[in-house]
């Protein structure tokens, strides 16, 4: 029998309007409607004997149905309409978010984009300095060029699209209304292309709980500590399974408005399950779930084979391959269509081949629908439509939906007795609970959700319904996703912001004074010195100058190094860096250096030296040169435990470096004169020009970071 191949792909953003302006602080739901949400389906509609699963989650259609109905509008097209009479702050925002692109595959085919682009620089902190240098033309072609970037190649043919890509230049404010009108029109016809191919049997569309909650830590806070135990909690114990319930219900009645049958799948916001809320699920009627392969072997056996239909009482669940699923995620895009997708069926006949049932084992490739592709040549459709064109033909490949799967029982199927509440990251909720923001942003919803509940009553329909609606949106996940040090984003505190408006709507709905604990931002509460989070298990990443995929700094601590200190420090300037991430091996150190929401070119630029200083236990350090010429960095190692103002250079290191999109470090530990157990203390020193003097990251401190003695993984190991 041919080995059971499913595909899933989940399509979700945040919900980006403000709930009293009613704007669209972020333009995402707009831009990929038309980058992403009307091609994929296409794509894989157009090849016979194959069938994909779409998830589509509600909050998602919501503002999609907003957006076609008329009644949402973003800042960003409110930016682009005005491109010919902007003030001077909308014209600095627009030079800071409309290149918001990826370089090599969205700026750079277009000569008058590019050309915008460098006329800007890549650094975005001197946007200010910028901005005068832009023509009115400037910014109305700067307004066509970023909304034309997210258009799909394969919808361009036959719309204005195709006509101003090959204008290029001197548009005008018709031409913005047309692109715009562009995206409405593709917005229009996401629901009707999705309905009229599950129709045809073409695919399946899957759902998940309306505003993208973790359901676990809905239905009880306390679920965490399954997996972490010593886990921090919020202060206010949250358990509301009638949440839960009520996010689950939702889902199903816009699922049934926008496509006329009831939703049999259910793809929990990150892969997220409990047993208790698996039960919720199945008593909703939903026949299947997903998860990640990580959640199963962690609740059962490391040894579990995850290629099986598993059966918790009345829900059958797939678990995803995380490692196929992130190659098409974060490797492919790298590689020739061809060669991707030859390498990824060699992988998945490789995979069933180790599976304990081989001629009827499932294998799910589940991922993101939207955020990989602007990586891809073309965004993705020649690698998409060859591998679905690939797997037709394979007569030992078969690509089914999961209902499919779960209807005929025709594969490898298995009892699964217990569930050990997790996520598909690192099997844990530690994304979303445990950091002091995290379980402040929690508290904060447990008060705004208690006033709401006292008083409720004395409210008419309307207006309890309003204020319920603000609860449940602040009990998505998206907002926790980017609080404490796992995530990184340049909107950080616009996502902070919204957060604490939904809450502080709640107050307002009910007659009550807002808190003043909600008016303070929730983002950087733990900023006494550095904050760090320790790794969790230990690394040996490639050090190549890339992130070769999501997980191989994933497991790895993070410093934030914050601002400068140093008199070429301009108070009104961000920090160049973003994260540290660092980690170890038993006998190495690893480092891992980005750039704060632009290129690390834009600080690394050639001239410029980076020295990371380690101050403890001993004195040491390496210096980077930044060279125009073909080697693009040389670097030293000087031993400073001598005379304060001596350095001696160190030969025949074995540290490697590497520099590319991000900077790469290895060095042995017993370079530093470190060992596990012991503490190491160190900052970086960037000069940017020879003549400047340097400045030093953090500000009036050191990262310290502590060596581990064993696996960090063991101190996060539950039986």
């Amino acid at each position: 029998m041919p080995i059971n191949l499913v595909i899933l792909w989940h399509m979700h953003q945040p919900h980006y309007r403000h709930p009293k302006t009613g704007i669209y602080e972020l333009p995402w739901v707009r831009l990929h409607a038309a980058k992403d949400y009307v091609d994929m389906p296409l794509v894989s509609a157009a090849v016979d004997g194959v069938a994909v699963n779409f998830n589509l989650v509600p909050s998602l259609l919501e503002q999609v149905e907003d957006y076609v109905g008329g009644g949402a509008i973003d800042e960003f097209e409110q930016w682009s309409l005005r491109a010919d009479s902007l003030s001077a702050e909308e014209a600095e925002k627009m030079l800071r978010h409309f290149f918001s692109a990826h370089g090599p595959t969205m700026i750079r085919p277009s000569p008058r984009y590019y050309e915008l682009l460098l006329e800007r620089g890549d650094d975005r902190r001197s946007l200010a300095d910028a901005a005068p240098r832009f023509s009115t033309q400037d910014y109305i072609d700067l307004a066509v060029h970023f909304n034309l970037a997210w258009v799909d190649p394969t919808l361009r043919r036959g719309t204005c699209a195709a006509e101003l890509l090959e204008k290029d230049r001197d548009f005008t404010m018709a031409d913005v209304r047309g692109v715009l009108d562009l995206h409405r029109e593709l917005l229009g016809r996401i629901v009707p292309t999705y309905r009229s191919l599950a129709e045809a049997g073409r695919l399946e569309i899957s759902t998940t709980p309306f505003y993208h909650p973790i359901l676990p830590l809905l239905i009880d806070h306390r679920s965490a500590r399954e997996a972490l135990p010593a886990i921090d909690l919020p202060r206010i114990p949250f358990a509301h399974i009638e949440d839960a319930r009520s996010q689950i219900v939702a889902a199903k009645e816009t699922y049934f408005r926008h496509f006329g049958t009831e939703p049999v799948g259910l793809w929990p916001a990150e892969g997220s399950v409990s047993e208790s809320a698996l039960r919720l699920v199945g008593e909703e009627g939903f026949k299947w779930c997903a998860s990640d392969e990580e959640v199963l072997k962690q609740s059962v056996d490391p040894r579990a084979d995850p290629m099986k239909l598993y059966l918790f009482e009345d829900v059958a669940m797939v678990f995803r391959d995380h490692t196929l699923s992130d190659r098409i995620g974060f490797v492919y895009s790298k590689w020739g269509a061809s060669e991707a997708v030859e390498d990824l069926l060699t992988r998945i006949r490789r995979r069933a081949a180790q599976s304990s049932d081989p001629d009827k084992c499932v294998i799910p490739l589940i991922l993101d629908g939207e955020n990989a592709w602007e990586h891809f040549p073309e965004d993705g459709a020649p690698f998409l439509r060859q591998l679905y064109e690939s797997l037709a033909a394979a007569p030992d490949i078969r690509c089914r939906t999961i209902g499919d799967l779960v209807e005929e029982r025709d594969c490898a199927v298995a009892e699964l007795g217990r569930i050990r509440a997790g996520s598909w990251i690192r099997s844990d909720f530690s994304v979303w609970i445990g950091h002091a923001e995290d379980n402040h942003a929690w508290d904060l919803l447990a008060r705004a959700r208690e006033c709401l509940t006292r008083h409720e009553k004395g409210l008419d329909g309307e207006t309890r319904a309003a204020a319920w609606k603000q609860i449940h949106i602040a009990e998505g996940s998206d907002w926790n996703w980017w609080y404490g040090p796992d995530h990184h984003t340049p909107d950080l505190d616009l996502f902070d912001r919204l957060y604490r408006a939904h809450l502080q709507r709640v107050y307002e709905l009910v007659g009550q004074p807002v808190p003043a604990e909600l008016l303070a931002p929730i983002a950087n509460l733990a900023a006494q010195g550095p904050r760090v989070r320790m790794p969790r298990a230990h690394l040996r990443p490639i050090i190549d100058g890339e992130v070769t995929h999501y997980f191989e700094w994933l497991e790895g601590g993070v410093a934030e190094i914050g601002s400068p200190q140093g008199p070429a420090h301009r108070s009104d300037e961000a920090p160049p860096f973003g994260h540290l991430r660092f980690g170890f091996d038993p006998a190495t150190l690893y480092l891992l250096l980005s750039g704060n929401g632009a290129s690390l070119d834009s600080v690394l630029s050639p001239g410029s030296r980076l020295t990371i200083e380690f101050v403890k236990p001993c004195r040491r350090r390496l210096c980077i040169e930044m060279s125009s010429q073909s080697d693009p960095i040389t670097a030293r190692f000087e031993d400073g435990d001598g005379r304060e103002d001596l350095w001696t250079p160190i030969a025949g290191t074995g540290i490697e470096v590497a520099y590319a999109n991000c900077l790469e470090l290895a060095c042995p530990l017993d370079l530093l004169g470190a060992r596990p157990g012991m503490e190491l203390a160190l900052r970086l020193i960037l000069h940017r020009d020879k003549g400047d003097d340097p400045v030093s990251f953090p500000e009036h401190d050191t990262i310290r970071i502590e060596i581990s003695e064993g696996d960090p993984r063991a101190e996060h190991w539950v039986a």
